[in-house]
Order: structure tokens, then C-alpha cells, then sequence
């Protein structure tokens, strides 16, 4: 099951795609969204934006910088290393133990919230898997191997496609 914080990072990612693929957006309604997404995930005063954004680009950066931010913060929770002093001899025959550590939530999570979320991102992969094949003529399978090539952005995997034209 992904952490908060990886779902988050994956909702600034699908907001970032929605503004980017439209001209003309409301950027208050995108902001009340990932505001909504970010108390949910219990993460209010550090993710939370202000309602006041003129620009889309402004709106893009920041939830850009918030999803490798959360991304990182979710890659580093997975992993413990352990700590080697420099007193203890290094032993080149014994192979570093890796901890697998389960991210603590605070906050409980809403599991409607959860599975709308879910929802939403297996309705917007079958969008994009239709679009691609509309736009390319192609079949599923091929739709599927040039969005998992792409990491799920239809733009870059029609553009992988088509050769970059």
C-alpha cells in the first residue's frame, strides 16, 4: 500500500499534467484540490499553498518542487541504512543489512479518500490509453508499453512514438 506521501507526490503529478494540457485553467480550483488532498494526507503547513496564484507557471513549479520533495521523502522512509562507526573494523565478507521501514501515519487515513484516488488514477490511465491509440492508431498493448516507457505521460509517449515529432 503507497504512503501518504507518495500519493501525494502522485497527485501533484496528475494536477501538473491536467494544467499543462489545457490552455486556460482555473488555477483557485487546482489550488482548493491540492489543499484538500494535502490536509487529507495530514501534511498541512508544509505542502499546503496559498489561494492568491496569478500564474500557472508559478502553480506548475511549486507543485513540481513538492513532488520530488515528497518523493524523496518517501524513497527515504522505505529504506534504513545502518550506521558503521569508524572504531569497527569494515569486514568485507559481510553483506549490509537493509531494514525495510513502514512509513508511521500520525493522521488515520479516510480510505474513501484512498480509493477515489485510485479510481481516478485508473480512469485518467485508461484515458490516456485511449487517447494514445486514437492519436497514433495503434493498439492497447502498444499504448500500454509506450505510457510504461514514459512513466504514465501521454505527451512523452506519443512523442516516444512518433520519433519526437
Amino acid at each position: 500500500m503507497k504512503s501518504n506521501t507518495q500519493l501525494l507526490a502522485a497527485h501533484a503529478r496528475d494536477i501538473i499534467e491536467r494544467i499543462s494540457s489545457k490552455p486556460a485553467i482555473k488555477i483557485a480550483a487546482h489550488v482548493a484540490e491540492w489543499n484538500a488532498g494535502v490536509e487529507q494526507a495530514g501534511l498541512t503547513g508544509v505542502y499546503d499553498f496559498p489561494t492568491d496564484y496569478k500564474r500557472k507557471a508559478h502553480l506548475i513549479a511549486d507543485l513540481v518542487r513538492c513532488a520530488e520533495q515528497l518523493e524523496k521523502k518517501a524513497a527515504e522512509a522505505l529504506v534504513e541504512v545502518p550506521a558503521v562507526s569508524a572504531a569497527e573494523p569494515i569486514n568485507d565478507l559481510v553483506t549490509p543489512v537493509f531494514t525495510l521501514v513502514e512509513p508511521v501515519c500520525t493522521t488515520p487515513v479516510n480510505f474513501e479518500y484512498v480509493n477515489l484516488v485510485k479510481t481516478v488514477e485508473d480512469s485518467t490511465h485508461l484515458m490516456k490509453v485511449r487517447l494514445f491509440c486514437e492519436v497514433t492508431r495503434q493498439s492497447e498493448q502498444m499504448a500500454e508499453l509506450m505510457l510504461s516507457r514514459s512513466d504514465g505521460f501521454l505527451l512523452g509517449a506519443i512523442k516516444a512514438f512518433t520519433g519526437g515529432n
